[in-house]
């Protein structure tokens, strides 16, 4: 099962922060700070999302044939991932401008304003933008930047334990949580508002007209998740006061659907081994970076789990944001 992180132990900073996500003994801790004062840091909350650890394990990933708007790139194949830790939302607009000290939005972007509420997930970013983040995010909470940034490109060093995005292969996993259905936590189009903000009948109603734009009722969920556009990251009220998302089986919210999400890997062909591929990362080099998961336009073609989007790093949308995600050792639950 995974677990959730408490407040108090995602304060601690360097190796206390790691030694207390991993859930070593408390003994421990109290020595690591006998030997290493720190400074106080703002709470965890502030500046990143909770954690959820998940366990190791084997799934399947990709859609088979008769899967609905499949593509010919979601081939299934057997993938095994190890332990790791993953935000339990996106990351949210104030998260961002409190590690970056600035909006997510700039003159670049086509985002407006209403797009950058606090509590909302930070859409308008560039793919480097959430690495320069998760770097940065590392720093304040005294841990190794996992990304090495030169001219030439960016290097991930798997060998440091700071924060990163999640591979395309992990993204895939925590959203399917263990069952094998095409929208996250549903196998009907009429559930699908319960697990994520996607294209629904409120967002038909509200949506522009335009080139691009469709309006056509079987593009769209026949549900209401109560939202025409970007949501809460987590939802500030249950249910039974009007807000219906929930997380889906491992904890997580938000992968059914609200913001699309950068992952780490460059788009390539899955694997055709026959044999389970450990932990891909995706090819070394390309021009195109995975976006994995629904987001407030997606209807249900768009929203499934297993659907792959390939977008160029620079690009900027009012539909894309990221989470992030932590390695943790093999002993880890």
């Amino acid at each position: 099962m995974p677990i959730g992180l408490s407040n108090r132990s995602v304060r601690i900073l360097g190796a206390g922060t790691l030694l207390a996500a991993l859930g070593l003994p408390i003994a421990a801790l109290a020595w690591f700070h006998r030997s290493h004062p720190t400074e106080a840091l703002a709470p965890a909350r502030i500046l990143r999302p909770e954690m959820v650890i998940l366990p190791a394990a084997s799934f399947q990933m990709g859609s088979g044939p008769d899967q609905i708007a499949r593509s010919d790139d979601e081939v299934v194949h057997a993938v095994r991932v190890g332990s790791f830790a993953i935000s339990r939302t996106e990351v949210t607009a104030s998260q961002f401008r409190a590690v970056m000290g600035r909006n997510p939005m700039n003159a670049d972007s086509d985002c407006s304003p209403s797009t950058q509420g606090a509590s909302l997930p930070a859409v308008c970013i560039q793919w480097m933008d959430a690495i320069t983040y998760a770097n940065a995010l590392s720093r304040l909470e005294g841990l190794e930047p996992v990304y090495v940034v030169t001219e030439d490109g960016v290097r991930w060093d798997r060998d440091r334990l700071g924060y990163r995005l999640l591979t395309e292969a992990e993204w895939e996993y925590a959203a399917r949580a263990g069952t094998e259905q095409i929208w996250v936590g549903s196998a009907l189009e009429r559930d699908a508002c319960r697990f994520g903000n996607v294209r629904n009948r409120v967002a038909l109603r509200n949506a522009p007209e335009g080139p691009g734009q469709t309006t056509a009722a079987g593009d769209a969920f026949p549900c209401q998740d109560g939202f025409s556009e970007l949501a809460p990251a987590e939802p500030e009220l249950g249910p039974a006061e009007g807000d219906p998302r929930l997380p889906n089986r491992f904890g997580v919210y938000g992968l059914g659907g609200n913001a699309s999400e950068w992952v780490w890997d460059w788009m390539g062909d899955y694997s055709s081994s026959p044999n389970p591929v450990l932990d891909p990362t995706g090819p070394d080099k390309g021009t195109r970076r995975i976006v994995r998961g629904a987001n407030w336009a997606s209807g249900p073609d768009e929203a499934r789990i297993a659907r792959r989007q390939a977008v160029a790093p620079a690009e900027r949308s009012v539909q894309i944001g990221f989470r992030i995600a932590r390695s943790t050792l093999p002993a880890s639950p």
